[in-house]
């Protein structure tokens, strides 16, 4: 039995999830009969999207090179949407970071007024974090570095394609023949988009850890702008912040954290998922690291899966 999917890749003009600029595209095939992994490229797709009134922030143009001027004339989301339809039928997506990605299909559908979907998809960033609980980092750049899988990272094809080969890697890690089995076998359910309407890809115990447990510590005086939304992605996930940030202040960022259900340290211990860096005064520290910095490497050394990420990954972790 052959089973189908496709990964995907967004770049977004701006942090507005509805600005999509570029999507990527490799579908692939998995065959289950063979008992071990079959990746079966079927084909690749790249192209650039005009996002709305064309409107560009200099932060992302400096993630991924895409300009206004290279997109003041080609298709709206709507139109490369439909052109992708026909590759997407019937196939399972999968993107690294899930939660950027399908946020941005569906702001990006809202702002033209189409509804994507029925769509199953799963996240490779979020299997890699429980298949390789070792690895320091699961950037997509790091771990294709570590799979020597070829990448040219922000470039939405390159990066769709290094998904699907971490997939492969995802199933041979697990012992499973497909992704769908993978995300099985540690403990997801499968995400899904069917019009204004969706189900986050969730469910893995060894990513979440309670709010209450393990004695971390919250920003005390920081609570829940609104009502919380457990089967948000960010639910339990613990962070703290080093350095300047450049879109908001720390405060502000832990406030968005703990709004998603997730957890704010004042420093890294042994529950802290992600230690976000900003910008670091090197006249305030040895060796260009923040104390905060030797200790995220110290427990990352010690195997705890703490995550040392920059400001732009951050941001897109939110759905």
């Amino acid at each position: 039995m052959t089973q189908r999917f496709a990964a995907i890749d967004f770049e977004t003009a701006t942090p507005g999830r509805n600005s999509a600029c570029a999507v990527g595209v490799v579908a692939f095939d998995v065959e289950e009969a063979s008992g071990t992994v079959s990746f079966q490229p079927d084909g690749v797709v790249y192209e650039l999207i005009r996002p709305p009134d064309n409107l560009y922030s200099n932060m992302n143009v400096a993630i991924h090179g895409i300009t206004p001027e290279m997109t003041a004339n080609v298709s709206s989301f709507d139109q490369v949407w439909r052109r992708l339809n026909g590759l997407l039928e019937g196939r399972t997506l999968l993107a690294h970071n899930a939660a950027f990605d399908m946020s941005v299909l569906r702001a990006s559908a809202d702002e033209v007024g189409i509804e994507p979907g029925p769509l199953d998809y799963l996240c490779t960033y979020r299997m890699a974090k429980v298949a390789f609980p070792t690895l320091f980092s699961f950037r997509l750049d790091v771990l294709a570095d570590h799979f020597g899988i070829p990448l040219d990272h922000h470039h939405a094809a390159w990066d769709a394609f290094a998904a699907s080969l971490l997939a492969v890697e995802i199933c041979k890690a697990t012992g499973t023949v497909t992704p769908l089995a993978a995300a099985k076998s540690l403990g997801f359910r499968t995400g899904r988009i069917e019009g204004s309407w969706y189900s986050p890809f969730s469910g893995s115990q060894a990513s979440y850890r309670s709010s209450s447990g393990g004695g971390a510590l919250r920003f005390k005086e920081l609570v829940p702008s609104g009502e919380v939304d457990e089967s948000h992605p960010m639910f339990g996930l613990s962070f703290a912040f080093t350095g300047t940030l450049a879109t908001m202040s720390r405060k502000e960022a832990a406030q968005r954290v703990v709004d998603c259900g997730g957890i704010a340290h004042g420093s890294p211990s042994k529950q802290t998922d992600f230690l976000v860096v900003g910008v670091t005064d090197l006249a305030k520290v040895r060796d260009g690291l923040s104390g905060k910095m030797r200790k995220a490497f110290e427990l990352a050394e010690a195997g705890t899966g703490i995550e040392i990420i920059d400001e732009a990954e951050f941001l897109k972790m939110f759905a």
